[in-house]
């Protein structure tokens, strides 16, 4: 009997020593869901055995609590922003710290808070996350020149945050050959952009790309690129923050999407100025705006399949079209201008550009200051509403004149109804 006794107290504690040695290997602060490596051979490495990410990160703890959400709100019609998209900062207390260094690529394993800093040539950072896990990639003056790949590329993760440390500087600078490579920020997850500091972004092509959502609702952000300073294939959110934009191309573009409220450019909130050469706002579905300060000039201001403007201050300088409202299949909404209160000034260069024009739709002003200035101010084909008669909410003037009806509009500017 006493042997068996032995036997039993020598067994628990075997199983005592073996379980404080996983625990201290799993609280090794030497262990790491950040992996460094050249950054020539990362990308053959993960796509070449996926094992091997996996089992680094089977050695490491999960961060399971998410970072604290602050009281601080902004403006959040219909649910479009968690609470959490919505907060400009992060809780540091488990932050892991990545330095980037010349020719290196930080690979994030897991998801978490990850502090980043330092200055780099030919450097990247990768997330390959679990597809339900959320990554913070806390930007603390991160300067990051790539002229192969992107220089942050998002494989793998529920949700990226792109958050700019207060008063901070932070630079991606991406200029590669091969148009396969893409944009500066590359993602294939959904990403949002906040925080107290600044990120200015260059690029020969797309400053920031996602198959997903993007997401502004904070932070001062300049891009200065080749085609497109923002493009997602399923919509563009904006809450708040500063947008300045030069493009050789396009300012922000939703490339897809074809359900209601999916392939939209929704703007609440921002300061957003853009320059661009072709379009400065192309969405596939709707442009729809309720708050926000926008100032456009390129060739043609919004190009999107139905326009809705509830409050934004929107003015527009361009040389072609300054509104196109087209649909462009038939599972598109109906083409429509729709202007609900706010301030839109529309100011056209050459005689023969058009300010508004619903392709096959209608054009309708129920609130709001409207001014237009062009020669063409107005075509459409289904409708033309002005609802300015006994109305104190809204002012419409065509190039300097103010008009309370349609009719004498249509007289003053003959043939707006047609292609």
């Amino acid at each position: 009997m006493k042997k068996k006794v032995l036997i039993l107290c020598l067994a628990a504690l075997i199983w005592t020593l073996s379980a404080c040695t996983a625990q201290n290997a799993a609280s090794d602060p030497a262990s790491s869901e950040i992996e460094t490596q050249p950054a020539e051979s990362s990308a053959q490495s993960l796509s070449a055995d996926s094992s091997d990410a996996e089992s680094v990160a089977a050695f490491v703890p999960i961060v399971t609590s998410l970072p604290a959400v602050s009281k601080e709100t902004i403006w959040n019609p219909e649910g479009f922003f968690s609470e959490r998209e919505l907060t400009q900062n992060v809780d540091l207390t488990l932050a892991q710290e990545l330095t980037v260094r010349d020719g290196e690529n930080g690979l994030i394993l897991k998801g978490g808070v990850y502090r980043l800093s330092g200055s780099a040539q030919g450097a990247q950072i990768t997330v390959d996350a679990g597809e339900e896990e959320e990554v913070f990639l806390y930007l603390e003056g991160l300067r990051l020149t790539n002229d192969q790949a992107p220089c942050i590329e998002i494989r793998s993760a529920k949700e990226v945050y792109l958050i700019t440390a207060e008063q901070s500087d932070n630079s991606l600078v991406f200029s590669a050959e091969d148009s396969a490579q893409g944009a500066a920020v590359s993602a294939a997850a959904k990403l949002c952009l906040s925080g107290l500091g600044s990120l200015s972004v260059q690029s020969n092509q797309d400053g920031i790309y996602s198959s997903e959502s993007v997401l502004i609702t904070g932070g001062s952000d300049s891009f200065d690129v080749g085609t497109c300073a923002i493009r997602s294939d399923t919509e563009i959110l904006i809450a708040a923050g500063t947008l300045n934009i030069t493009s050789g191309q396009n300012g922000l573009a939703v490339d897809d999407g074809i359900r209601f409220y999916t392939g939209v450019i929704f703007i609440c909130g921002g300061d957003i100025n853009v320059t661009a050469q072709n379009i400065g706002f192309y969405s596939k579905q709707t442009f729809y705006t309720i708050s926000g300060t926008i100032a456009v000039r390129a060739e043609t201001g919004i190009d999107a399949a139905a326009f809705w403007d509830f409050g934004a201050v929107l003015s527009i300088n361009a040389s072609q079209y300054g509104i196109y409202a087209a649909a462009r299949s038939d599972e598109d909404v109906f083409p429509e201008i729709w202007v609900e209160g706010g301030e839109l000034t529309v100011l056209m260069d050459p005689e023969e550009s058009v300010a508004l024009y619903s392709k096959a739709g209608g054009v309708s002003f129920h609130e709001g200051v409207i001014e237009l200035i062009s020669s063409n101010p107005i075509r459409y084909q289904a409708h033309l509403d002005l609802f300015a008669v006994g109305n104190k909410n809204i002012s419409f003037c065509v190039n300097g004149k103010k008009y309370f009806d349609v009719n004498r509009l249509e007289y003053d500017y003959k043939g707006m109804q047609g292609d």
